[in-house]
C-alpha cells in the first residue's frame, strides 16, 4: 500500500509519510467544538510513493481564545 485514507476523525491529520496514512478530516468544522482550520487532502501517487497536501475548503474557521477578566471591575 503507497497511501492509506482514514476517516471519521473530523480533525485532520497525518499519521505518516511513508507509507502516507492521512486522515481527511472534514471541509467545514461543524460546531465550536470542531476549531482549527478545515480542509481536504490532494494526494498524488506515483511510482511507489504517495505525497498529501492540505487544501483549506472552510469558509468559517471556529476558534477558541482565553480571555484574562481578573482585572475587571465588578459590574452592577
Amino acid at each position: 500500500m503507497d497511501y492509506w485514507a482514514l476517516g471519521h476523525i473530523h480533525m485532520p491529520d497525518v499519521l505518516s509519510e511513508s507509507p502516507a496514512i492521512v486522515y481527511a478530516g472534514c471541509p467545514q468544522g461543524l460546531n465550536p467544538k470542531e476549531d482549527g482550520l478545515r480542509g481536504c487532502y490532494l494526494v498524488e501517487v506515483s511510482k511507489g510513493h504517495a505525497h498529501a497536501e492540505f487544501h483549506p475548503t472552510c469558509s468559517i474557521v471556529w476558534s477558541r481564545h482565553e480571555v484574562d477578566v481578573s482585572a475587571c471591575a465588578d459590574v452592577e
